[in-house]
């Protein structure tokens, strides 16, 4: 699904909410069935089971296309738990998580975003971070801020397979600042996914090479990820820097004569689910989050065409995996904007 719209203005929001305050505690957020804030993992057969007399479940997310065909998969196995959904942009969610815990009213009980948009969330303690996730749930997908992974999404340049093989193009981000490329590639507008890069190089670094790649290569600017990748499936642009397998699977799944080649280091775009401080239903949140990650993940990621491996498949052998947490996020609200400023206005 296309998700790249939402990074730069989560950021913005990030800041925005900082700077304006606000609640530091949204309440308890206690669930009864699955032993809630007992300091033990709950029990996921317990919260689903408590879950089928309380609810319905909550869930904020900003992807209607495949909400409803999730809510009925998960029906399937759970028919007694009911699901509503609220369709909301990543940054939304956050501004009215906030505005609802300083009405000490928290109505979603489990949303989806990205780390730049739960960010303001995470540094007000409006993430319930007292309950301990069933153990069904790999420790590899529960982050720092005890938030649930659920996807994560590669970057890597998108070409056409009809002007070019993988062995044709660069193996690494240096190589492509190289003038054959002129007249070949298209970067995003906002700058993304090169903020992320800054992780692993430094500000300094990426800048750098940013404005080398502009000046030798002079990449022509498309605002999207997935529009980057219509071009160059028609040939008009044949590599899009700023591509991503979900988008890149997408367009091959319908047809499209593209394919993605990934580039050391990788950065990433990962989605997690969140349940806030102060949620009513925790026990059906719980349930269908950790069903969400386990028993359904398979055909879940396969509706956004992606997957959810700490090291995506086809990445070099060797890779660096560049992947976002709560102390990048400042940096790559920096980071993205200055980029941008170099593809748009030439630094």
């Amino acid at each position: 699904m296309h998700k790249e719209k939402t990074w730069i203005a989560a950021l913005a929001t990030t800041l925005l909410i900082s700077a304006c305050g606000g609640t530091d505690a949204g309440g308890d957020g206690d669930a009864s069935g699955g032993s809630g804030n007992s300091g033990k993992p709950m029990d996921r057969g317990a919260a689903c089971t408590a879950a089928e007399s309380g609810g319905p479940l909550d869930w904020w997310t900003q992807d209607p296309e495949t909400a409803e065909t999730i809510i009925g998969m998960f029906n399937e196995k759970y028919p007694d738990i009911e699901v509503n959904f609220t369709q909301l942009l990543e940054n939304d969610i956050a501004q009215r998580i906030v505005a609802e815990s300083n009405a000490k009213k928290v109505t979603a009980d489990l949303a989806v975003g990205h780390m730049a948009a739960f960010q303001p969330l995470i540094e007000r303690n409006l993430v319930d971070t007292e309950l301990q996730w069933p153990t069904d749930i790999s420790d590899n997908l529960k982050s720092d801020s005890n938030m649930i992974r659920v996807s994560r999404r590669a970057n890597g340049i998108v070409y056409n397979t009809e002007q070019y093989s993988a062995e044709d193009l660069p193996d690494t981000w240096e190589d492509l600042v190289d003038p054959k490329w002129a007249g070949k590639t298209s970067v995003h507008t906002t700058g993304i996914p090169f903020d992320v890069l800054s992780i692993a190089w430094g500000e300094e670094k990426t800048l750098d090479w940013a404005q080398r790649l502009a000046e030798t290569v002079q990449p022509e600017v498309i605002n999207g990820t997935t529009a980057g990748i219509q071009a160059a499936a028609s040939g008009e642009v044949p590599i899009a820097l700023s591509g991503r397998d979900s988008e890149a699977n997408e367009q091959k799944a319908a047809g499209a004569p593209v394919d993605i080649k990934y580039l050391d280091p990788v950065p990433t775009f990962d989605f997690y689910e969140m349940i806030p401080a102060g949620a009513e239903d925790v026990d059906a949140a719980v349930c269908f989050a950790t069903w969400y990650v386990t028993d359904a993940k398979d055909d879940v990621l396969a509706l956004s065409y992606t997957t959810n491996d700490d090291v995506p498949p086809g990445l070099p052998a060797g890779a660096e995996v560049i992947s976002v947490t709560p102390d990048d996020v400042a940096q790559l609200g920096k980071m993205a904007p200055e980029i941008s400023d170099i593809w748009v206005n030439g630094g």
